[in-house]
């Protein structure tokens, strides 16, 4: 009998380490052009394009200083559902996809229910440059993908804001040092 059992690879896959990761510089430039700025925003001077190589090399000319692009940070994630003849192996053939790709198990789960059928459940975060060869390697362990939800999270803003605060703690830090 051969034995078919059910992996449940919820919130398998891939918050990117540090949770960030860079969007592509053609969509920066599509939300760029969008007009993201808020519209009660006061009139900040005329910004010209940088002559560039390519489109990866632009930057921004405020008067004479120049200022690189404001990379986006994106969080992507994929839940997965995957049925596997043995979970445990596949459990660790997950573990070792992640340490190949700089990345690390964050939780993992493995039941016995209903006899011997198993089911496990695996997260996995791996840097955002891994995230699609990790995806594609942990579909290719199943025999079949039974369910798959995948999702992108902005967090540029709560990035900025966090920095800023680090910013002004260290400030403070140095300010009560001397």
């Amino acid at each position: 009998m051969r034995r078919v059992v059910y992996v449940m690879l919820a919130a398998t896959l891939l918050v990117v380490v540090a949770g960030c990761a860079t969007q592509s510089p053609e969509f920066q430039s599509v939300a760029r052009d969008t007009g993201s700025a808020p519209a009660a925003a006061p009139a900040s001077p005329p910004m010209e394009m940088a002559e560039a190589g390519s489109a990866s090399d632009a930057s921004v000319v405020i008067g004479q200083e120049e200022v690189a692009p404001d990379p986006r940070k994106i969080i992507y994630q994929a839940f997965l559902s995957i049925v596997v003849k043995d979970p445990a192996a596949s459990l660790k053939d997950i573990e070792a996809l992640a340490a190949s790709a700089s990345g690390y198990v964050s939780q993992s789960e493995l039941t016995q229910y209903y006899g011997d059928l198993m089911r496990g459940q695996i997260v996995i975060r791996v840097p955002a440059e891994n995230y699609p060869g990790t995806l594609d390697a942990i579909r290719a362990l199943g025999i079949r993908v039974i369910n798959e939800n995948s999702n992108a999270s902005d967090v540029t803003a709560e990035y900025t804001d966090l920095e800023a605060q680090l910013r002004n703690l260290e400030a403070a830090e140095r300010e009560l040092q001397a």
